[in-house]
Parts: C-alpha cells; structure tokens; sequence
C-alpha cells in the first residue's frame, strides 16, 4: 500500500475470494515460507483495497484504481505509517491487522460496535464534501446524513 520495500499486492479471485457482496483473503504469516513476517507492535501491518473499472463511470459505477480504500468491516482502523507516493491523496486510515496477528484481545478501544441494523442494510461510502452541499463543509455533510 505504501509502494515500499516491505509492500505487497496481491490480486484476489472472484470465485475464491468472494462470498455474497463480501470480500475475503487468507494470508499465512510467522512461519517459515509464509508470506508475512510476525508483527511487532511497531510493525503492524495495514491493508486497504483497490477496485478495477471504468474510471469514465460508464455503466454506473466509477472507479478510480489509483485510489487506495479503506474496509468497512475492519476490526481496527489505523493512519497509514507514511505518505503513500501516489496521485491520489493518502487515506486517512486503512484496516490494521495488528490485533488479529498478534493475537491480542479486542478490547473497547478496538471492539466492532454493536449494530441495531442487520448486515445487508449497512452501506460505507465516500463522499467529497466540497460538493455533497451548499456549504461544502463536514458538518452540512453530517446534518444532511442525519
């Protein structure tokens, strides 16, 4: 994600790394051969995803493929260690492996909140609040979320 030394994309397979509308990989760390290394607690490791497609909009959906998103179902979420030397802005965080890798226990800081909604009626999205309203300010984005 950060287009260092220790970066790593990997490309996933719609049949074997998707269910439903929910995307999922498996990657084997701390052993011998393995993929990832042991974090520590200054090492963790932060993922994000990138999506492939029309960047035009064409067919409705826009795509920009440079743009590094973060996952709505993240357990933690993390500032990226760095600026990332990408044409698209850095994002603010993307989804922290840490407490899974180094087997801590979820606690309140980093525990998945209680939804009142079931699964299928929670929506992430991204919204440029420049011009999402009048005032193109965070909180006229809020107030017109509410």
């Amino acid at each position: 994600l950060q287009w260092r030394e220790n970066t790593m994309e990997l490309a996933l397979n719609p049949i074997s790394h998707r269910t439903g509308n929910v995307w999922h990989i498996e990657v084997p760390y701390g052993g011998e051969g393995d993929v990832l290394h042991a974090p520590t607690r200054d090492d963790d490791v932060l993922y994000g995803f990138r999506c492939e497609g029309d960047p035009e909009g064409r067919g409705g959906s826009r795509f920009f493929p440079a743009q590094v998103l973060f996952d709505p179902r993240a357990i933690e979420l993390r500032a990226p260690l760095s600026e990332m030397e990408e044409p698209t802005p850095t994002p603010r965080f993307l989804g922290s492996l840490a407490a899974a890798l180094e087997r801590r226990v979820v606690g309140e800081r980093t525990a998945p909140r209680r939804r009142e909604q079931e699964q299928e009626q929670v929506v992430a999205f991204d919204v440029d609040v420049s011009t999402f309203t009048r005032e193109g300010t965070l909180r006229a984005a809020a107030s017109a979320l509410e």
